[in-house]
């Protein structure tokens, strides 16, 4: 029976080459005792994003399908406009990808997607503004809101774990 240290788990098994049999690892988090469970080679604790713990919050699924839908609903419209090629409307189209793209990763846990999409609301409170102040003040106020609600806490603790899974 060997024991060695891996990842900040305690190893314990037949020897090292013995590995892909059932073995038991011990993990401390801050400083609690130490509790052992068994696991296979399909339950790894550092299996990805399937196998975090914390749980995605509701406001988030919402937020990221609220994305997808909106920039889905915007690339159909804009493409099927009088001119689907001109310059801008490419533009357009890449912008509103851009929202689609932000929303599936942020309901698949990447910490960067709701940083795109803030980046993203910022980026139409700019062009609101060319167009009028009230349409600005509408996009700021909703910048404000969806910002307060991918960073407070119970967002930020999902991604911090998400990113480390």
């Amino acid at each position: 029976m060997v024991v060695f240290q891996r990842d900040g788990f305690e190893i314990v098994g037949p020897n090292r080459e013995g590995l892909d049999e059932e073995v038991r690892y011990i993990a401390c988090e801050r400083k609690e005792t130490a509790q052992a469970h068994e696991v296979t080679r399909e339950d790894k604790p550092d299996a990805g994003p399937q196998s975090r713990k914390t749980k995605r919050p509701l406001s988030v699924s919402l937020l990221g399908c609220l994305f997808i839908v909106v920039g889905m609903v915007g690339l159909v419209y804009h493409l099927h406009s009088d001119r689907p090629l001109d310059q801008w409307v490419i533009l357009i189209s890449g912008v509103r990808l851009l929202a689609v793209i932000g929303g599936v990763f942020l309901l698949l846990g990447h910490n960067w997607a709701r940083w795109l999409l803030v980046a993203w609301l910022a980026f139409y409170v700019c062009v609101s503004a060319l167009h009028s102040c009230s349409e600005a003040g509408a996009h700021l106020a909703l910048l404000m809101v969806i910002g307060y609600i991918l960073l407070r806490p119970p967002a930020a603790d999902y991604f911090q774990h998400a990113s480390s899974g």
